[in-house]
């Protein structure tokens, strides 16, 4: 049986269609706002309008991207979908073994990041390839000794990266559950109404 969103919300396209009037108002204010010259993007009459369009603009985002699928595995096929890591598709697991939309998260982070040091792998290796190649198809077999040299120091420092791609420390980045949480905040019609002053 799969597994409910938590998130989902049956009347997500009247959510996502107030929101998004409110994104057009919000725009057509900021731009006629700047066009008064005395007025720039950091200025703060400008600063409250673009807060609060954010705030909407991130409600629409959320209805397109969460809150329309019913079970974790629909939103799971849908991230996937929407941004295909440079991987094969049989890195994904099953989209029923997943058990919550931070599950999936977190998922395609690890082969985005699995995705990105694969290619730097072959990137590394096809130019330490071709050092060491230059090396010995110089021509009368090998190259003038500065120039030997200064191809294997090519080579080692090729090397040199390719370990320490997988050896350097990664700063541990934040919890996926707290940043859905942060756009998951007033997301509905009514809260809206409840916690902003603005008409």
């Amino acid at each position: 049986m799969h597994i409910p969103n938590p998130h989902y919300n049956p009347d997500w396209e009247t959510v996502h269609d107030y929101h998004s009037k409110h994104c057009v108002r919000f725009e057509k204010e900021m731009s006629a706002l700047l066009s008064d010259e005395t007025i720039t993007i950091e200025s703060e009459e400008y600063q409250e309008l673009f807060k609060e369009w954010g705030f909407h603009n991130r409600t629409c985002m959320q209805c397109l991207k969460v809150l329309r699928y019913k079970t974790i595995p629909d939103f799971a096929k849908a991230c996937f979908k929407e941004f295909m890591p440079p991987l094969d598709k049989s890195f994904i697991p099953p989209y029923e073994s997943f058990k919550s939309i931070d599950e999936v998260y977190d998922s395609r982070q690890y082969l985005i990041k699995l995705g990105m040091k694969m290619q730097a792998k072959a990137v590394i290796e096809k130019r330490s390839e071709e050092a060491s190649n230059a090396l010995y198809d110089h021509e009368g077999g090998i190259p003038p000794i500065k120039n030997r040299f200064g191809l294997m120091d090519i080579v080692f420092w090729i090397e040199e990266q390719f370990e320490n791609l997988f050896t350097r420390p990664q700063k541990e980045e934040s919890a996926q559950s707290d940043q859905f949480a942060t756009l998951l905040e007033d997301v509905s019609i009514d809260t809206y109404s409840k916690n902003r002053s603005r008409p």
